[in-house]
């Protein structure tokens, strides 16, 4: 398990392919959330500083994450906190609204639609990735379902530590370890959000 940021993880898979010279060949990579592009938080400001250098490296990115408007419905569903209404980037693909519910000390605003899965396996077909980053990879409801809707490589990070014995058994009554096995490639921000 590599600590090292993604795009190391990603620069040491893919150096073979240039033998050690020159740039690397030009990828298309996804970059997936669970968490709500609107409500701002650590995962999404990583995933877009890795876009803005995975971009800036002439790569073909698209991210993938829930953008919740502005409107009454998104207050109710997050506690009466208003969602941000900043410029949505060119490389995002909207995957429907996102619930709030309390998580680790904070508020976790992740997917919940089936409409946002559906939304999800179209692009990645449609998308012929060279390589899926999973953020958060047991978080409902995108990285879950990719972790067995998808044939490409698989890069994981896991960005949070639980110890909820509820939530973690859940997870693991449901196959978490059987679908994290999937991963080529497992990346965490800080021991102790590795998993075991």
């Amino acid at each position: 398990m590599g600590h090292e940021p993604a795009a190391c993880a990603f620069t040491a898979r893919f150096h073979a392919a240039t033998g050690g010279r020159g740039k690397l060949p030009r990828m298309r990579i996804a970059l997936v959330s669970p968490y709500s592009w609107t409500y701002p938080g650590g995962v999404t400001r990583h995933i877009e500083a890795l876009a803005t250098q995975y971009e800036s490296s002439g790569h073909d990115v698209r991210v993938l994450s829930p953008v919740d408007p502005d409107d009454r419905f998104a207050a109710r569903m997050h506690r009466g906190a208003r969602p941000a209404s900043p410029e949505l980037p060119e490389y995002l693909i909207g995957l429907g609204r996102t619930l709030g519910f309390p998580s680790n000390g904070a508020v976790s605003n992740v997917a919940y639609t089936p409409t946002g899965v559906g939304i999800l396996r179209r692009e990645l077909r449609a998308g012929n990735f060279d390589v899926i980053h999973l953020h958060e990879p047991v978080a409902p409801a995108p990285c879950w379902d990719t972790l067995c809707a998808s044939d490409a490589p698989l890069v994981g990070t896991f960005h949070c530590y639980s110890d909820n014995v509820v939530s973690n058994n859940v997870a693991n009554l449901m196959g978490a370890r059987r679908r994290l096995n999937r991963l080529h490639v497992r990346i965490a921000v800080s021991e102790a959000a590795a998993p075991p």
